[in-house]
């Protein structure tokens, strides 16, 4: 006797990426989640589902990626309004817990 998956056969393993969101209802997320959620169904898996391993991507595909990740960072840096001098201050303190229990400093050519 071999072990059954407890998964029926009806219910896909992978979501299909190409499926599109409908019209939002009421009870939908908001439109900035509903916005992340579709973008992130556009995008073919990044594995293959049946290897495991990672999917080769071209270099024009990985340069359109590396533009819109930038882009994205601009934006949410945008929005940052912390001063630097806060961002200084965390990483100081991080260094000098870390010298406190002997490591090496992470951030200290940052400030």
């Amino acid at each position: 006797m071999t072990p059954r998956s407890t998964v029926p056969d009806s219910v896909p393993l992978v979501p299909s990426c190409e499926e599109e969101p409908t019209e939002m209802s009421p009870s939908s997320p908001s439109p900035s989640i509903a916005g992340t959620r579709e973008h992130a169904h556009r995008r073919r898996p990044d594995v293959d589902p049946e290897t495991g391993r990672t999917r080769s991507i071209s270099a024009e595909e990985l340069r359109a990626r590396q533009e819109e990740l930038t882009r994205r960072l601009a934006e949410i840096d945008a929005e940052d309004d912390t001063p630097d001098e806060i961002y200084d201050e965390f990483m100081r303190n991080l260094d000098e817990e870390r010298r406190r229990q002997g490591r090496p400093p992470a951030f200290e050519v940052c400030y």
